[in-house]
């Protein structure tokens, strides 16, 4: 991943999972070394898709803690910066052998669904292209990825984190998520219609009475710095949005004049991730993005 990404790489498509030193409480987004590897790759731009893992057949473990790690998705797929991958059949349905959600801290997994059974492809090492059939979310991560470099292609101008929300909001599911489908099957030309709004997370208004300087360092653990420019009076919010919009903290709200002042956000006792610093000053906003890597 570190090569791809030194190389100009924009996605990452990544068919396994680790399990046998994990358990289920590690599935933290925070604990593994490939989900760090994850963030910190988001973090520099990059649009990474793994697979959740093939092991929804099993019964989860009655201890979470114990390893080796059974029933729920495997790491990379626990970070909250990737697309995680589970299979359906054809059919739409879910097959049983795909790796169930939630992370262990309670968030959707996996991210989408695409077909993992029954997949037609070229056979690994043929020279005459020769065709074979493949199962499992090793077949239904490389599809999403695909289609994530189709949306690229077409929108440009659109971030590694655009491309996951659009694949998001417009996949199955995304009215009601959950931990077997998650936001559901990807539909790769409603996700190329996907019109960011004003208010949406990934949508950035560039204001020339305010300014956000960028980030420092970034990433960071646990604390990060930012100084804000203020040309005139305004009322003002400044939040913290975790990878799916919610906000998680609010460090201003309220009126302030012209000036230029220093804020701080203190991570800690958070998931290693991607999140966002939101400005909002009379109904316009400023977004930056920061990486936690702890």
């Amino acid at each position: 991943m570190e090569w791809g990404e030194a190389l100009g790489a924009d996605i990452s498509s990544s068919s396994l999972g680790y399990l046998d030193w994990y358990s289920y409480c590690d599935m933290d987004g925070n604990t593994a070394v490939t989900t760090k590897s994850v963030d910190i790759a988001s973090s520099l731009g990059m649009l990474c898709v793994t697979s959740a893992g093939n092991w929804g057949g099993t019964m989860p473990n009655q201890d979470p803690c114990q390893i080796p790690l059974e029933h729920y998705i495997s790491a990379p797929a626990d970070a909250d910066s990737v697309i995680s991958v589970g299979a359906v059949y054809g059919t739409g349905e879910i097959v049983y052998f795909s790796s169930r959600g939630p992370s262990y801290d309670g968030r959707i997994k996996p991210e989408v669904c695409a077909m993992g059974a029954g997949v037609i492809g070229v056979q690994v090492g043929s020279q005459d292209n020769v065709t074979t059939i493949y199962t499992g979310t090793s077949a239904s991560c490389p599809l999403v990825s695909g289609a994530a470099a189709i949306i690229m292609s077409a929108k440009p101008d659109w971030t590694a984190m655009q491309v996951r929300q659009a694949m998001l909001s417009t996949a199955s599911n995304h009215i009601a998520p959950d931990t077997v489908l998650g936001y559901g099957i990807i539909n790769i030309a409603d996700a190329l219609d996907f019109e960011f709004s004003t208010s949406s997370l990934l949508s950035e208004n560039i204001v020339d009475d305010f300014h956000i300087s960028n980030p420092y360092p970034n990433p960071f653990n646990p604390k990060v710095f930012f100084d804000l420019d203020i040309g005139s009076d305004a009322f003002v919010k400044i939040e913290i949005l975790n990878l799916n919009g919610k906000t998680i903290s609010t460090l201003l709200n309220g009126n302030i004049g012209a000036s230029q002042t220093s804020y701080f956000w203190d991570g800690s006792g958070l998931s290693s991730g991607i999140y966002f610093i939101r400005v909002t000053a009379n109904e316009r906003h400023f977004l930056q993005k920061i990486s936690l890597i702890k």
